[in-house]
């Protein structure tokens, strides 16, 4: 983090767009970097993404986006816009708010437009929603989460082609109590038509498992613990 921010102040000396606009970053808590490159021609660059523009920065291996994990996104404003600034953007994220159908419709909404609003999004989005069992099971960190999401099985789950819906009349499984060592549990089932003209046969189903967080900073969320494919976890069993 420190390394970034050195490098930052040091290329504002030298190029005014990020001069003008490193105030943003003093406040950051967390970077989200997808590319661990020391790139020499980082700048800032403004995307426009429903009616605002979103910073990020941009090297040599592609758009990188910076993203402040604890509030909202930073953005850039244009000088001529004299009009109230809109809202900030920032990926869909952990709430309280969000009961374990909500939370596994976001995920499969961002898996089935993964690069929106910029790519691998939809798999950011995953891995916020991820416990620390679930991160540590694909990986540990992000880059090896999409390494991971690579795998013939979980990427039948993602892309625009794919037709998703909660599966049955009751797709919500009661919920498990928690214990003194975990929090609550519940299972969500899900199918997955790889494309529109596939048949019923083709269909995937998975069962997403939920656990309600124990401890800060995601104390009380539902988070998920894990993801697999019925047909295949049946398979294994014979």
């Amino acid at each position: 983090m420190k390394k970034i921010k050195s490098f930052l102040v040091a290329r504002s000396s030298r190029n005014p767009e990020i001069g003008a606009n490193f105030r943003l970053l003093r406040n950051v808590i967390s970077i989200s970097l997808l590319c661990v490159n020391s790139c020499s021609s980082f700048r800032l660059v403004g995307y426009p993404f429903l009616g605002q523009e979103i910073l990020r920065l941009q090297c040599p291996c592609g758009p990188v986006p910076i993203q402040n994990r604890e509030s909202s996104s930073l953005h850039l404003s244009s000088s001529a816009d004299t009009k109230e600034p809109s809202p900030h953007f920032a990926l869909p994220a952990p709430n309280l708010d969000l009961d374990p159908l909500a939370v596994v419709r976001t995920c499969m909404d961002s898996l089935k437009n993964v690069d929106d609003p910029y790519h691998n999004a939809g798999l950011e989005i995953n891995f916020d929603f991820a416990s620390e069992r679930c991160r540590a099971a694909m990986g540990g960190d992000l880059p090896k989460f999409i390494s991971f999401a690579r795998n013939s099985v979980f990427s039948s789950m993602v892309g625009v082609s794919k037709v998703w819906s909660f599966s049955g009349d009751q797709p919500l499984s009661p919920i498990i109590p928690g214990s003194v060592t975990r929090g609550d549990m519940v299972t969500v089932l899900v199918e997955v038509i790889p494309h529109p003209e596939a048949s019923k046969e083709e269909a995937r189903h998975f069962l997403w498992t939920l656990q309600k967080e124990r401890r800060p900073p995601k104390q009380g969320m539902w988070l998920v613990l894990e993801c697999i494919c019925v047909e295949n976890a049946f398979e294994l069993t014979l």
